[in-house]
């Protein structure tokens, strides 16, 4: 299974590589190089907000977490309150989450078994990986996971140059870390084939290499 993450070493050329060799999970904006993706998954509700009419048309499975730790309510979403997210209903107008698959909130370190559910890392990469869990994936490999700018001071693929819009990446792979030991006693095999990465929990190397 492959995790694109929307770093700025993504590439449509490593994004083009795996297809049809892989199941494909496409984080935030990878899915402007991967519309064939197999998966989406975002863990910011402000961009579900901003896409779901484009996802709409997405015909594989689109994964979200609970922004909250507290477990999903059992109880019937009261009239006008959309029963997936919870928030008032516009009038004849459908909700931006229908169609979306809510896991819950396990918190930001660890690795959750429980397949209702995912831990987050504070980043939607880190999440995506517990979802690939999840999946059924027995060996991840992670593009696109950079976990800091590039010498441009690029925070993404699609920037055009350097951003003043701060991410604590530092914090992140921090996080991210916490699920290094307890993949590994799950049987789960990381690589990280991003062209560029500061994260350093995970074994890297070209991605030729590994997926032939």
């Amino acid at each position: 299974m492959v995790c694109l993450a929307s770093g700025p070493s993504l590439c449509a050329e490593d994004v083009d590589y795996v297809r049809g060799k892989a199941v494909v999970i496409a984080i935030n904006d990878a899915i402007r190089l991967a519309p064939w993706a197999d998966v989406v998954y975002s863990s910011d509700q402000i961009w579900w907000g901003n896409h779901y009419k484009s996802m709409r048309a997405f015909s594989g499975l689109k994964v979200r977490v609970n922004p909250s730790q507290h477990r999903v309510s059992l109880k019937p979403a009261p009239n006008g309150v959309c029963p997936g997210c919870y928030r008032r209903l516009p009038l004849n107008k459908d909700c931006w989450c229908e169609g979306i698959v809510t896991m819950r909130n396990a918190g930001e370190r660890g690795l959750s078994l429980d397949p209702s559910a995912i831990v987050t890392g504070h980043n939607s990469g880190t999440s995506a990986i517990n979802v690939a869990v999840h999946l059924g994936a027995t060996r991840i490999l992670l593009l696109g996971y950079d976990m800091g700018p590039d010498d441009r001071g690029r925070r993404h693929f699609y920037d055009t140059g350097a951003t003043a819009i701060s991410s604590p990446f530092y914090k992140f792979r921090q996080l991210t870390e916490t699920m290094a030991e307890p993949l590994k006693a799950a049987g789960i095999a990381v690589l990280n084939c991003s062209r560029r990465t500061a994260l350093d929990c995970f074994p890297c190397q070209p991605l030729r290499e590994v997926l032939a």
